[in-house]
């Protein structure tokens, strides 16, 4: 059985896969308290990933990652916009 740690990082990195591959925008409702959720989630995540793209051999996989990585930036900086425009509002 994965831990739950174990579990978000397959879940992130299959969103990852599928952002990149999904051509069009679109658009996710979440509360407030989802979104800060959200947030962590990705920060912890991004965080782990950097040290598995740095203990990676196979520069393949290392490239994924750090797509992965870019993506999931990219992701929480739209989130982060997204939080602050709700607070302040």
């Amino acid at each position: 059985m994965r831990g739950a740690k174990g579990s978000r990082k397959i879940l992130l990195g299959l969103v990852c896969r599928w952002v990149r591959s999904y051509n069009s925008s679109m658009e996710l409702g979440l509360s407030a308290e989802q979104a800060e959720l959200l947030q962590r989630v990705l920060t912890e995540y991004i965080s782990d990933l950097r040290m598995e793209v740095g203990g990676t051999d196979s520069f393949k996989y290392r490239q994924m990652l750090k797509q992965d990585e870019e993506s999931l930036k990219a992701l929480l900086s739209h989130l982060e916009s997204a939080i602050q425009s709700s607070r302040s509002s």
